[in-house]
């Protein structure tokens, strides 16, 4: 007597939730620091790296590259592969206003930086957040907040249009405009 077979089907895993993957400020700056001295390469916004974290945020070679290189870092320093699955809760965008309405209408748009924070320089001729980076340290001063960050799509002198990433001293002023997005409160 032959028995039949029976093919048992089993449903695939179930990734954990999000709050089950808990945010990691070390993680997102091991990320950065690894990332340190990209550089563009064959022109303005472009090389492989540039590009790759610009298609990342659904965006052409090209364009500006700082909050393209923000979620980059951020998505997969959160990431776990063994669920498929990053718990980076800032959105996929390569646009630094709309990482600020997004942190804001969350209420995570702080005034006082911590390490580990995105921060959002703010330029007024321009009306909007437009450059971005990650605060590696802070110190506050009487003038306001000395902060070491690291950023894409700047250079030496610390231009929001530069063509690397690296690692920059910046005074945030206590009465200025940049904001800081306390991710991790998400």
């Amino acid at each position: 007597m032959t028995l039949p077979v029976r093919t048992i089907q089993s449903d695939p895993p179930t990734p954990r939730p999000p709050q089950d993957t808990p945010l990691r400020t070390e993680r997102l700056i091991a990320a950065s620091l690894a990332l340190n001295n990209v550089t563009e390469q064959g022109g303005n916004n472009h090389g492989q790296m540039v590009e790759l974290m610009l298609r990342e945020v659904d965006l052409p070679a090209g364009e500006p590259w700082c909050a393209a290189y923000v979620y980059h870092v951020g998505f997969w320093s959160q990431y776990d592969p063994a669920v498929g699955y990053s718990s980076w809760p800032l959105p996929k965008t390569g646009a630094c206003d709309l990482l600020g309405h997004f942190a804001l209408v969350h209420g995570v748009l702080q005034h006082v930086p911590l390490r580990g924070d995105v921060f959002l320089m703010y330029f007024p001729s321009l009306g909007r957040f437009a450059h971005t980076g990650i605060v590696l340290s802070t110190l506050e001063t009487t003038s306001g907040y000395l902060c070491t960050t690291i950023e894409g799509n700047t250079n030496d002198d610390g231009a929001r249009e530069g063509w690397k990433t690296c690692i920059k001293s910046r005074l945030f002023p206590k009465n200025g405009e940049h904001r800081f997005v306390r991710w991790e409160g998400l």
